[in-house]
């Protein structure tokens, strides 16, 4: 981890769906789970409604997050932002 944080943002956006966003998406899932919601009922509920695939693609890394959709996710699972980011951040 250490290696990956002193190449800096560009080299995390050049690096686009990789482990950040798959540990994110973990995250997502396993937040999704504990609240209780299937990926349907997730997507229903949020302010732009998304299809299963569309949360199944968050929770596989296969899409990136905007901030906005951090939070979003973040708040309809009651979860803080930055545990969803996870440690990666942290040193």
């Amino acid at each position: 981890m250490v290696g990956t944080m002193s190449r800096g943002p560009r080299a995390l956006r050049q690096a686009g769906k990789g482990l950040y966003a798959n540990n994110i998406g973990a995250r997502v899932c396993q937040a999704r789970i504990d609240a209780g919601l299937t990926q349907k009922e997730l997507g229903a509920i949020m302010s732009k409604p998304r299809s299963h695939s569309a949360i199944s693609d968050i929770e596989r890394g296969a899409t990136q997050i905007t901030v906005v959709l951090l939070l979003e996710l973040a708040n309809l699972l009651s979860v803080a932002p930055v545990w969803l980011i996870g440690d990666e951040w942290e040193e």
